[in-house]
């Protein structure tokens, strides 16, 4: 459940900011503290989609 309500203030963020879209991420800097976006927004989906939650802290399933 934290995850769904970080990547909802992640979302609500970059819609304020204009960086919603990959136009609006133009020319602009954002930091990932090293993590694999792409990588672990599939993980997170794909475990969703299964039933299971995944922490993207833990980097663990659980069901």
């Amino acid at each position: 459940m934290a995850a769904i309500l970080a990547i909802c203030v992640i979302w609500h963020i970059a819609s304020v900011t204009g960086m919603d879209r990959p136009k609006g991420m133009e020319g602009k800097k954002y930091a990932t503290w090293d993590l694999d976006i792409p990588e672990t927004a599939k993980k997170f989906l794909s475990a969703v989609k299964k039933g299971y939650e995944y922490s993207i802290f833990y980097k663990n399933l659980t069901k």
